[in-house]
């Protein structure tokens, strides 16, 4: 084989027909550069906690500097002989495939670390019992002390000087500037001299700076003096001693000792915000993040088991990828310097923060190989584990009688369960388990994405999906009725449906079921429908309508601090939902239970029916709209549909929530306190308010309002 590689591929001589793929560093970027899209929609999103954490593509961790990055540490090197691992042409197709594991392992350790929080700095995480932020957080967090963590003895010479005078502020996080945020937010992480001055607390539930008060972190720091060693870069990367390394092989050190540097102008050491200030800070703070990879993981060794990370990387792939081991293992090197809890860690303390995302990070490892990558274990190798039965079709709790439908409108029916052109089907194994378990352990979200357009029909048993969660995007439409129904594993976050970016659902009969939380999971029950915008525009809006067949079921969480899980979530900008019937059922909690609605973030929902079995939250702008002839008395809305079936819930809006009660045009009510005992709005001849076909009396939609105030900016200006 060498030989002829030789011949063939280095000395170009004989054949230049090549069964095989040149598996270099080229075929590699471009197979990525294949992925953009699904990089940019799945791993590259970040959160906003200050709206209830809707998601957005990530400003501070771009596509185009992630390939600069991974071009410059895989392609090139960052220094003699240290190479970002995705593979070479001697090893063909395995190391390829070894490759995308381990920039798979990097891209979820990533998404936990800095792209969830859109920031290259260290953001504050802990805070004290009475959930204040002391500002000696940037000296360190979890009782960590990162100006003393230095290189062990044989590497001391590395490690950074740590120089008391130094002053450095980081940047504010995308999250903290407008339009994301305007209010007052705690001050960034910092470090100056004095020793003396206490720098005191940031406190949230009030929004203020307290300065000047001592107030200590975990290990006891009220000063910031000589703190400047905080995480920066895309795995936050911490310490004197990680700095040093990063100065004595990719900085100036590396230069002024002639040897190849990356940056030879920056000096990691004596300015490490350099990282996150720097022209080209885009593309280092990836770079310093891979090295930290090559260094800390991808050149593990354990001398005492004979643990070799690339070896066990290799014996992964030939596995068929199935023992999770690897993956738990890489998990433990890079967030504590060790691939088992037994062995001794080579960093001072246990980062317990990151510990304790263990879960998301095996979790975003699978969906990345899955949805990503398209790259799955190997299911016909003797060593493969059974599949896990999927769960029984049937609704967890009974559901109610649907109510009368002779005026909603109808769906029309589809002549034949066989697809159709244009139509996908999906299609799993035939359920033979209960959906509870009793003590089920905790497992991870596999998930499903259907993207391409056209209509998905779910419709019977061979077409549902149980034990995934389904994700539909990009202008796709699903259709649920007959017998169809999607559940979401057990003890998962994700909910058992999510659309966004354009996708549309039409829930027509069968059931969606949000996953189960056993009494060991800290988790909480899972939501059954997250109806979503993929990215805050009216353009990426996603729709949804309900009929009287549908059963959304929020999942259960029955330990002592359960919380259950909504039935329908409706959050983002123009993301509309319009009910024409349906249950909507609650998960129950042992503390709380979910609610049957949660509109927020300016999402809107249109009721003409349905039955709800538990609370209905409206946040953030939201907008909730009951039409029929209803009254609202607090926090409670009851009257009658326009098919004169009856309604009353409890509705509670904060932060902008809004409630608005549209008569049906067809539809005439008295409004005026009626003496029927039912308390419910009488049937009136003569109706006392404004038809629906007025149009001038209309509540006008946030879409319109937003066109209004920009037009009258416009005129202002």
């Amino acid at each position: 084989k060498n030989f002829e590689f030789l011949v063939h591929n280095i000395f170009g001589l004989g054949s230049t027909t090549q069964s095989q793929p040149r598996y270099d560093y080229d075929h590699f970027e471009k197979w990525v550069q294949s992925k953009r899209t699904r990089i940019e929609g799945t791993v590259l999103v970040s959160q906003n906690n200050y709206v209830e954490g809707l998601p957005y593509f990530s400003q501070s961790f771009t596509f185009d500097s992630f390939i600069s990055a991974l071009r410059v540490t895989a392609r090139f090197g960052v220094s003699d002989g240290l190479f970002f691992y995705v593979g070479d042409p001697v090893s063909g197709e395995r190391g390829f495939r070894a490759g995308v594991v381990n920039l798979a392992a990097f891209l979820a350790n990533a998404m936990v670390e800095s792209i969830v929080y859109d920031s290259c700095d260290e953001t504050y995480w802990e805070s004290s019992s009475d959930g204040k932020y002391p500002m000696s957080n940037s000296c360190g967090q979890n009782s960590r002390s990162y100006q003393d963590e230095t290189c062990p003895a044989w590497q001391s010479f590395i490690s950074c000087p740590v120089n008391d005078a130094m002053m450095v502020e980081g940047e504010v996080p995308v999250m903290g500037k407008p339009p994301f945020f305007f209010d007052d937010q705690a001050p960034q992480f910092q470090c100056r001299a004095g020793a003396e001055y206490d720098v005191g607390y940031w406190d949230p539930s009030t929004e203020t700076y307290v300065e000047n008060e001592p107030f200590p972190n975990s290990s006891g720091r009220t000063d910031v003096e000589g703190c400047c060693w905080w995480g920066r870069g895309v795995l936050h990367t911490r310490g004197v001693c990680n700095f040093g390394k990063l100065n004595f092989h990719l900085g100036v050190r590396a230069a002024n000792e002639n040897r190849p540097s990356i940056y030879p102008d920056i000096d990691f050491c004596f300015n490490p915000e350099e990282i996150c200030t720097n022209r080209s800070s885009m593309e280092i703070r990836w770079v310093v993040g891979m090295f930290e990879w090559i260094n800390r993981v991808q050149d593990y060794y354990d001398s005492k088991s004979g643990f070799d990370y690339k070896n066990e990387l290799l014996k992964y792939v030939d596995g068929g990828m199935l023992d999770d081991s690897f993956v738990e293992s890489a998990n433990r090197i890079f967030v504590s310097g060790c691939h088992t809890s037994l062995c001794s860690s080579t960093l001072p303390t246990i980062d317990m923060e990151r510990v304790t995302f263990e879960l998301q990070r095996k979790m975003n490892f699978k969906n990345i190989m899955k949805i990503i990558f398209n790259m799955q274990p190997s299911e016909n190798r003797p060593t493969a584990k059974p599949t896990r039965p999927m769960p029984t079709p049937e609704p967890t709790r009974p559901v109610p009688t649907p109510n009368p439908t002779s005026r909603r409108p109808t769906v029309s029916a589809i002549a034949s369960p066989s697809p159709t052109v244009g139509t996908a089907v999906i299609g799993n194994v035939d359920p033979s388990e209960s959906q509870r378990p009793t003590g089920s352990p905790v497992e991870l979200s596999d998930i499903t994405q259907m993207n391409k357009g056209g209509e998905v029909r779910i419709f019977d048993k061979a077409s549902s999906i149980s034990d995934e969660t389904l994700i539909i995007t990009r202008n796709t439409t699903l259709r649920i009725e007959g017998n169809g129904y999607v559940v979401a594993p057990v003890n998962s976050t994700w909910p058992a449906l999510r659309l966004s970016d354009s996708a549309k659902l039409i829930a027509v009969s069968g059931f969606v079921n949000g996953s189960y939380a056993g009494r060991g999971y800290e988790g909480g029950g899972g939501e059954a429908i997250q109806l979503s915008n993929g990215q805050s525009t009216v353009e990426t809006a996603s729709y949804a309508e309900f009929y009287d067949g549908i059963n959304v079921i929020g999942g259960d969480a029955p330990g002592p601090d359960g919380m259950g899980g909504n039935a329908l979530q409706v959050n983002g900008f123009g993301t509309e939902a319009t009910i024409y019937g349906g249950n909507f059922i609650p998960g129950k909690g042992g503390k709380f239970d979910g609610s049957s609605l949660y509109v927020l973030n300016s999402g809107s929902v249109h009721i003409y029916g349905g039955n709800f079995l538990g609370e209905i939250e409206v946040t953030r702008n939201g907008i909730i709209q009951f039409h029929g002839c209803f009254l609202q008395n607090g926090t409670t809305v009851y009257g009658l549909f326009p098919d004169e079936s009856e309604l009353e819930i409890t509705v509670r809006t904060t932060f902008g929530g809004q409630i608005v009660i549209i008569p049906d045009g067809e539809q005439e009510c008295d409004t005026a306190p009626s003496s029927s005992p039912t308390r419910f709005p009488t049937i009136s001849p003569q109706p006392t308010v404004v038809p629906r076909s007025s149009a001038w009396m209309r509540p006008l939609s946030p879409c319109t309002l937003l066109f209004v105030g920009a037009l009258a900016s416009f005129f202002h200006q």
